[in-house]
């Protein structure tokens, strides 16, 4: 009876808000309406219908916004509950395809079943000379595990193309005509020789950088890496969720530490943010920075006087950088400060600070190292994160038939469960880790 009463308050509102409205607008509102109402009477059966109804009016950023919240509700569903949600009118639509493909018992420890996909020769461009060949060869044992690891092996020729030796790839394209999808380049510098080949040939393309721009600029280029802006997003609502409230920003004032900076500030809210300071890359003496952040007059007894309360730092620099700057924010004597960092700490050699620097530890990151995985079984040791990235791709190629399906499924990946919006930029579960202390 409740539910009945509330559906026809909500009906009534619905009439009065949108009568006066144009007709796509009035239709966008309406079912905006009627999903606020299905989430109140918790009803995700309702929700999906209406989200299908909305996709078909949306523009871009809105159906941006519907795929998230599509993914977060079938993400929270159990096999039962999906398999009870009909939407066969809607075969043509993103929502009903997203959910007919979403397999939530499909996880990258026991799937041994493949796709028949049209994919059967793929271009590695990954630099296998110079001073970067040390990812190309992390890169192709990645390629080698996946490919041999299922127990029915799919049917994909690799060719590969050496960024470091920076050739044509025009010229290696057209030399091998039945190249029917790219995987690479992966260094910015790679992908700045080769953009214009990438954006004017037909053959899809799946990145393995963070250029996001690219991925927008073309159709048929995608982007598979850890998304900057979902990491800082991470950042930013952990530091709201840990009380923190006099924020210093520090940054390395190159590509990726602005990158860094920039998506933290796009997503997180000024207020707590009391500090931002970029330095060269090159600084190891942060003493004149601590001094401005924590406006440092002198030396008292022993310890250093604060003039500007700061409890907190972002240190959106590597792990070889915050070993550097962790002791000297201690030095200092900033008070028990919460320090965080990227996922480019995640790395064992962060526990080779000093066990009294060692504490109030937080970064963010979308691979757990430490669990068992496909990789660990086959190379029976620590893996770095190419070899986990160029896996993870090719099990991705091996469960599509053809490049269109990036943006209609989820995949359940070492990296972490990973989807494709409609930009062709991968999205992944960004987790917490934190260092407590003795």
């Amino acid at each position: 009876m409740a539910k009945k009463f509330i559906n026809i308050f909500f009906i009534i509102l619905l009439t009065f808000n949108i009568s006066f409205a144009d007709n796509n607008f009035k239709n966008i509102k309406k079912y905006q309406i009627l999903i606020n109402l299905c989430k109140k009477l918790n009803d995700k059966s309702c929700e999906l219908k209406y989200y299908s109804y909305l996709y078909d009016l949306a523009d871009e950023n809105l159906k941006l916004i519907i795929r998230k919240n599509v993914n977060e509700i079938i993400y929270n569903l159990s096999p039962i509950e999906l398999k009870k949600i009909k939407l066969e009118k809607f075969k043509k639509n993103w929502v009903y395809n997203r959910i007919k493909n979403f397999n939530i018992n499909n996880k990258f420890y026991n799937e041994n079943e493949t796709t028949e996909s049209n994919i059967k020769v793929i271009a590695l461009c990954l630099p296998l000379t110079g001073e970067f060949s040390f990812i190309g060869k992390q890169i192709l044992k990645g390629v080698l595990a996946s490919l041999n690891f299922y127990s029915n092996p799919i049917d994909l020729t690799i060719k590969i193309f050496d960024t470091g030796k920076k050739n044509s790839l025009k010229d290696f394209l057209d030399k091998n005509r039945d190249i029917d999808l790219i995987v690479g380049p992966i260094l910015e510098s790679s992908i700045n020789i080769y953009k214009s080949t990438l954006l004017n040939s037909n053959i899809p393309v799946i990145i393995l950088n963070n250029d996001t721009e690219l991925a927008k600029s073309s159709d048929n280029i995608f982007m598979h890496y850890i998304n900057i802006e979902d990491e800082m997003k991470k950042a930013c609502q952990t530091i709201i969720d840990d009380d923190v409230k006099n924020l210093a920003v520090l940054y390395p004032e190159n590509k990726l530490g602005l990158k860094y900076k920039e998506n933290f500030l796009k997503n997180c809210s000024l207020n707590i943010v009391k500090s931002i300071i970029g330095y060269s890359p090159d600084t190891v003496d942060f003493g004149n920075i601590l001094f401005e952040v924590g406006k440092i007059i002198k030396k008292k007894g022993n310890k250093f006087e604060h003039q500007k309360v700061i409890d907190s730092f972002l240190i959106l620099d590597n792990v070889e950088k915050a070993l550097i700057i962790i002791p000297q924010i201690y030095f200092y004597d900033f008070p028990n400060p919460k320090i965080y960092g990227t996922d480019l700490w995640n790395n064992k050699k962060i526990y080779k600070l000093d066990k009294k620097f060692l504490k109030n530890i937080t970064f963010f990151d979308c691979i757990d190292y430490n669990l068992e995985n496909p990789l660990k079984k086959i190379y029976n040791k620590n893996i770095d994160f190419y070899e986990i990235l160029s896996y993870d791709t090719i099990s991705i190629i091996k469960n599509i038939t053809n490049i269109k399906e990036l943006e209609t499924k989820t995949f359940h990946l070492i990296s972490g469960d990973t989807y494709f919006d409609n930009f062709g930029i991968s999205h992944k579960k960004i987790k917490i880790f934190r260092i407590e202390g003795e």
